[in-house]
């Protein structure tokens, strides 16, 4: 992905998620390095969604309308509010990618952030490449193939919701950066 791409791919999003998935990154970096220090690395992958939900909340209770919006619209604010998670993880991911580690896929990048916290650290770079290998291959195989790597690279608490979960988040994410 270059540059054109990623400024195409935030034009998807509308503005107010936007401001918000900037926000949720600032959050939930401060949440990571404080208050979060000492939970699981498996965590750290949802926190940007929840925070993102709670984010949107916020915004739409205090600037669209209080109660009575939120009420009548509120698949819409989660839908939002999922979305600037998103956002947030593609813009995180591209700052790390770009900016501090100055490399030029952001494909693995993105699925490597997703299954560090999921699987066997010397095993981290063999299943990233597998992951985003089999996702560019474009066929019907890809929950397949993610589903038993994770499974055989898998760290002992991790579940099998956990990776259902997290390979519709990779799937959802790298869809979303190949637009």
């Amino acid at each position: 992905m270059n540059y054109l791409q990623f400024i195409t791919l935030l034009r998807s999003y509308s503005i107010d998620v936007l401001i918000i998935a900037i926000i949720n990154c600032g959050i939930t970096a401060l949440l990571k390095r404080t208050v979060l220090k000492s939970i699981k690395n498996k965590y750290y992958t949802i926190i940007p969604f929840i925070v993102g939900i709670l984010l949107y909340i916020f915004y739409t209770l205090i600037f669209c309308g209080g109660t009575v919006y939120f009420s009548s619209n509120c698949v819409s604010v989660f839908e939002s509010g999922i979305a600037s998670g998103s956002a947030s993880t593609v813009i995180y991911v591209v700052f790390e990618q770009f900016i501090r580690n100055n490399n030029t896929n952001i494909e693995y990048q993105t699925v490597k952030h997703f299954v560090e916290p999921l699987v066997i650290q010397d095993k981290l770079e063999e299943v990233t490449r597998k992951i985003v290998d089999e996702f560019k291959t474009e066929n019907d195989n890809f929950n397949s193939v993610a589903n038993t790597t994770l499974l055989l690279f898998k760290l002992d608490e991790i579940t099998e919701s956990e990776i259902d979960l997290s390979i519709k988040l990779i799937y959802s994410t790298l869809k979303s950066l190949k637009k």
